[in-house]
């Protein structure tokens, strides 16, 4: 089965960008760009720059796809308050209007990110998730979980400065 590649370097969203195939074969590389929250914008966003940097280097067989997930963990009510939870889904959607203006579209689920971002690769595909590096101890353990679920076909690249004042390892 192949992927049959929008015309975009910004995958529309998953029910339409996984369009099979029988006579033809997966894409070699898929990029996730993990939308976590402190990140939900176009501009000036380090992650979405670093992963188009990388398909920019092998653009026929690399895709891009954009992904956010409302994870239960961060959406409990001593988390994440009503006004908050309304500003977030706003704030999601506009992402989404703004990437569907460029062609693309985001995927957006509902659960833990490591249960739906293997679901994002077709067999045979490599897969680079970026996402913005986060400190605080349940990001982390977030981040450990997704780079377990993919650890047989991708690896999770984080990076640093969307958000951060500081890179952490000049705090040590």
């Amino acid at each position: 089965y192949q992927y049959q590649r929008p015309p975009s370097c910004l995958c529309p969203s998953h029910s339409r960008s996984y369009r099979l195939s029988p006579t033809t074969t997966p894409l070699r590389r898929l990029l996730v760009v993990w939308f976590r929250g402190k990140d939900l914008r176009l501009a000036d966003n380090l992650v979405l720059d670093r992963a188009i940097s990388l398909r920019q280097q092998h653009p026929a067989t690399t895709d891009i796809v954009p992904f956010f997930c409302f994870d239960p963990r961060w959406m409990r009510p001593s988390r994440c308050g009503p006004f908050r939870a309304r500003y977030l889904i706003e704030t999601v959607d506009d992402l989404r209007r703004n990437l569907r203006a460029l062609g693309s579209d985001l995927v957006v689920a509902s659960g833990a990110p490591e249960e739906h971002i293997p679901k994002l690769v077709l067999p045979g595909t490599r897969c680079t998730v970026f996402a913005q590096g986060e400190v605080a101890s349940e990001e982390v353990a977030a981040e450990r979980a997704v780079r377990r679920a993919i650890d047989d076909f991708g690896t999770l690249e984080l990076v640093w400065g969307n958000s951060n004042m500081y890179h952490p390892d000049d705090l040590r």
